[in-house]
């Protein structure tokens, strides 16, 4: 197993080390698990898995990890028994041995960590969990992989960091937004210039999602709508951020630099809680802290502007907008439309359906007929598909642990902007300028 680095001694070597720990296959390579030797037969040993957290997320994700080549689930544990018990049931109906359960209490996870011979520990748990998982697999010698935000307070975004650095582990979130087929899409029309040179994006998180959300049927305030109660800003930046990350070349040649957000009057919880549990309901009656609207505006160190809207509390259609523009043109995901100077009739959209077949992502070229009937439209199937060759390649993963913080680290800034009244907050540098070095995220094959 490979000796840990001092945290001091890495600060020391930052810049030599020019990539980042976590993209330098020399500092992963030598991990015995996932990116181990081929067997004598030539068939690489099979990644083994630990999952946590077996609620809807978490069981949609175990039922796709089923659906990959050599991907073996050993362990299961959530808080609940009757889901442990469920996923062990799929596992066996799976053709796999029955997966040891871990089902004592909050923290079991540990004692899975600590005891089960796994490679990657992944999690699906609510997010106040998201990092002591991460931390107990990381310093149990496994990499770990995390349902989104990663985070939920600057603090716990500079934990990541500081873990994956001294144990070599990689800490990746599984963002499956970056998969999405159009997101992808514009990424390979970004790396090939048709959209010229990057100038402003716009995405956001709006998805009407108070019914069993933020409340259940019974008229209970559940763990997310906790967080809607008591904090104002932009809560899941991650989704939308994601893909504009990537096409930025956030934390590959440019950096987030400040942001500015601010929050609107909160009233759909209440209207929700009055119309559905009686205006007398408790829920209907408190206050809640979330706006109804959050927007949220980014500069990067290059000058680039993004635009951020969290919007889960108005009644609307689900619409993550993905604009993506630049000094050619620009792509507008809600429209599924583009517009390039010179090629398309001047001041007027174009349908996309010309351009599919020259931009259309190598990936999705490639896993199409077989993620189609996963979730989110197959787009979790290209995610672990592709994170899972990653791990059992050495990596370097498409999404690591600095993308983890500064994706994650929006949600707690717009909240110290929002209430700053709008005040600019910088973000943390959590790479310590190695973004100037290291190389954009490539078009890479299935």
């Amino acid at each position: 197993m490979q000796t840990p680095l001092d945290r001091r001694l890495f600060l020391k070597q930052g810049a030599a080390l020019g990539t980042g720990l976590l993209l330098n296959r020399a500092a992963l390579a030598e991990s015995e698990s996932p990116q181990a030797a081929a067997t004598a037969g030539g068939e690489k040993k099979p990644v083994r898995v630990g999952f946590v957290g077996i609620g809807k997320r978490g069981t949609s994700l175990v039922k796709t990890l089923l659906a990959l080549e050599g991907i073996e689930i050993v362990a299961v544990c959530d808080i609940i028994e009757d889901r442990v018990a469920a996923a062990q049931d799929w596992v066996v109906q799976a053709g796999q041995p029955k997966p040891t359960g871990y089902a004592q209490g909050d923290t079991d996870f540990k004692r899975m960590c600590e005891t089960e011979e796994l490679d990657v520990v992944m999690n699906a748990a609510p997010w106040h969990w998201h990092v002591p998982i991460c931390v107990a697999a990381m310093e149990n010698g496994k990499h770990t992989a995390t349902e989104v935000p990663a985070a939920v307070t600057v603090d716990e975004c500079w934990q990541l960091v500081e873990t994956a650095e001294k144990t070599g582990r990689h800490c990746v979130m599984t963002e499956n937004c970056c998969y999405f087929r159009n997101a992808m899409m514009v990424l390979r029309m970004v790396r090939e210039g048709l959209l010229g040179e990057m100038l402003h994006a716009e995405a956001g998180y709006q998805h009407y999602r108070i019914a069993n959300n933020v409340f259940d049927v019974d008229g209970n305030l559940l763990w997310c709508g906790e967080h809607e109660s008591r904090r104002n800003g932009n809560l899941y930046p991650t989704h939308p951020v994601g893909p504009v990350g990537q096409w930025m070349n956030i934390n590959r040649g440019d950096q987030f630099d400040y942001l500015v957000s601010m929050s609107g009057v909160s009233r759909g919880l209440n209207l929700y809680a009055e119309k559905h549990f009686g205006p007398d309901h408790p829920l209907a009656t408190r206050e809640y802290a979330l706006g109804d609207i959050n927007i949220t505006l980014i500069r990067t160190v290059n000058g680039l502007t993004i635009t951020l809207y969290h919007d889960t509390q108005a009644p609307r259609p689900y619409d993550l907008i993905y604009r993506a523009q630049g000094t050619n043109g620009l792509y507008m995901g809600t429209l599924d439309k583009i517009y390039i100077e010179g090629r398309s009739k001047p001041d007027q959209w174009e349908a996309i359906d010309a351009y599919i077949e020259a931009y259309e992502h190598p990936l999705w070229k490639a896993l199409l007929s077989n993620a189609l009937g996963h979730g989110h439209g197959g787009a979790d199937f290209v995610m672990l598909y592709r994170l899972f060759e990653t791990f059992r390649a050495g990596g370097p993963t498409d999404m690591d642990v600095y993308d983890a913080a500064a994706w994650s680290v929006i949600a707690p800034l717009s909240e110290q902007s929002v209430a700053g009244r709008s005040r600019p907050v910088d973000f943390p540098d959590f790479t310590r300028g190695q973004w100037k070095t290291r190389a954009p995220l490539g078009i890479v094959h299935a």
